[in-house]
């Protein structure tokens, strides 16, 4: 039995439908191939309750660039509306670091998503500093304030 059908089952059979399942695939796939794509790992409609993604804007570092939100989460979001219209969308978890650009402007720029991905329900905050970046919201007082704003505009 594969391994998504028994944590559907155990799930199900203890917290029958007050635990909400999400599907969630990092927005890259790698490799990026057909035969890795996220078709191949979607457990199917009848077993998530949402679906989503996860992926950062690391900035200008590592052979990487600068990318927007809309950018980083178009492809995701197509495909998984592909293979669950009727799914609500989450990003499961982002953020971004200020390297090569403007972390506020980033965040920012998250406001824009929900016109453009409609069936963008909740999004969750890599509030942490790590190696690969710092990804912390007050960073400076302009991201804080970028992302005060932006939590006010999604309520």
């Amino acid at each position: 039995m594969k391994a998504w059908k028994r944590v559907h089952r155990v799930v199900r059979g203890a917290a029958g439908a007050r635990v909400k399942l999400m599907w969630a695939p990092y927005a890259r796939s790698v490799p990026d191939t057909q035969a890795n794509g996220y078709a191949a790992y979607f457990p199917g409609v009848a077993k998530v309750d949402l679906v989503g993604t996860s992926a950062y804007n690391f900035g200008d570092r590592g052979g990487l660039a600068w990318t927007d939100p809309r950018s980083l989460f178009a492809d995701v979001y197509r495909e998984t509306q592909a293979l669950a219209p009727s799914r609500p969308f989450w990003i499961a978890e982002t953020g971004s670091t200020g390297r090569g650009g403007s972390k506020a402007e980033w965040i920012r720029d998250l406001g824009t998503l929900p016109a453009a991905f409609p069936a963008l329900q909740g999004l969750v905050w890599y509030d942490v500093k790590e190696p690969n970046g710092d990804f912390r919201v007050r960073t400076t007082p302009t991201s804080a304030k970028a992302f005060r704003a932006f939590m006010k505009g999604v309520r």
